[in-house]
């Protein structure tokens, strides 16, 4: 007769999944970290693919700045063994912060975003959608499309990150 194994409660193996999503099985860390690497350069890269729809590349390191932030939250949340939602959350306030920081430092209070942070962004989307519909690429450089442009990139960098190395997908 032999003996049964009881399994863990619920919570022990819905925090081993997570913690497994998070960090790779078997996967040394210097492959990992060159992954992690080779997938910031192809964002960055990205970013510079930008100066098609801008008149100039004065755009770039405000851009490759929220880039490179967003990959690098994401790195460091995922290996510090978080899952996705602390992860993501960690994302929203650094996206926040990172957009007080580059692109409205006058705004920010002590590094922090403000409202009139949220303010100046409001009035900077509402002037973009208003030139959206009336030119054409590429376009001046002006803070709506930057601010723009700078949130679509966090986002790709996140779901990047999330698609690579939480879920091990090889073709996003």
């Amino acid at each position: 007769m032999t003996a049964a194994v009881a399994d863990p409660p619920r919570r022990e193996r819905r925090a081993d999944r997570s913690r497994d999503a998070a960090v790779a099985p078997n996967v040394p860390s210097s492959v990992l970290g060159t992954a992690e690497l080779a997938l910031v350069a192809t964002s960055v890269a990205l970013v510079y693919g930008f100066g098609r729809v801008f008149v100039d590349h004065s755009f770039f390191w405000r851009l490759a700045a929220f880039t490179v932030v967003s990959h690098g939250l994401a790195i460091g949340v995922r290996r510090l063994g978080r899952g996705i939602v602390v992860s993501s959350l960690a994302s929203l306030a650094g996206l926040a912060i990172t957009t007080g920081i580059v692109l409205y430092s006058s705004t920010t209070r002590m590094l922090l975003p403000t409202f009139a942070t949220r303010d100046a962004a409001r009035v900077d989307l509402d002037e973009a959608w208003q030139l959206f519909r009336e030119i054409r690429t590429p376009v001046a450089v002006h803070p709506g499309f930057v601010l723009g442009a700078c949130v679509a990139m966090w986002l790709v960098a996140f779901l990047a990150d999330w698609a690579a190395f939480r879920i091990w997908s090889p073709f996003e």
